[in-house]
C-alpha cells in the first residue's frame, strides 16, 4: 500500500508512493526546472502521510430474502419479511474507517516478535541435556554455567 501523496499545486496533479524520498522527487521535478529554477508556486506542493483507509462490509443482501416486495409475500406467512431496502441496491454496505499503523508501531511489532524468538531460543537452551563441566555427569541446564551440584559446592572461585 502506497504511503505518501505528492501533490503538485502547480498542475493540479498527485502521485502515491511509497516511500516520501520518492514523493520529495517526484515534486522537485515539478517545481524545479533546470532552465528557469523555482517555479514561483512551489509552496503550493504537498506531501501527505496516509493515516486512514476505508474499508467495507457486506450487512444484507438481497438473496437472503424469499421475497423482493411485501405484496409477494403470502397471506398467513408470518415469518417472511421481504427485501426492506430499494430494488436498486442488492447489498447493503457499512464503511469504516482503518487507522494505518506508523512505521514506528510497525518497528515495535517487529521488535517484539524478535524478542519473543530470542526468548523461546533461550529457554529451549534449559532443555537440552549437558554434561558438567568438570566431571561429564548428565544433567538438565539450569544456568549458562554448567556445573552438578556436587561440582558447585566443592569449586572455588
Amino acid at each position: 500500500m502506497k504511503k505518501y501523496l505528492a501533490f503538485d499545486g502547480i498542475n493540479g496533479g498527485h502521485e502515491d508512493f511509497d516511500t516520501i524520498e520518492e514523493a520529495r522527487k517526484w515534486l522537485e521535478d515539478c517545481f524545479l526546472s533546470p532552465d528557469e529554477g523555482y517555479h514561483p508556486d512551489f509552496a503550493s506542493c504537498k506531501i501527505y502521510q496516509l493515516a486512514e483507509t476505508v474499508e467495507c462490509e457486506v450487512v444484507d443482501k438481497k438473496e437472503n430474502y424469499k421475497y423482493i416486495y411485501e405484496d409477494d409475500i403470502p397471506e398467513g406467512d408470518n415469518e417472511s419479511q421481504a427485501w426492506p431496502y430499494s430494488t436498486d441496491f442488492d447489498e447493503i454496505w457499512k464503511h469504516k474507517f482503518v487507522p494505518v499503523p506508523s512505521e514506528l508501531l510497525r518497528q515495535r511489532d517487529e521488535l517484539m516478535e524478535a524478542l519473543e524468538e530470542q526468548k523461546r531460543l533461550y529457554f529451549n537452551l534449559f532443555d537440552e541435556d549437558v554434561s558438567c563441566m568438570y566431571c561429564e555427569v548428565k544433567l538438565k541446564r539450569g544456568s549458562a554455567i554448567i556445573l552438578c551440584k556436587e561440582c558447585a559446592e566443592n569449586t572455588e572461585v
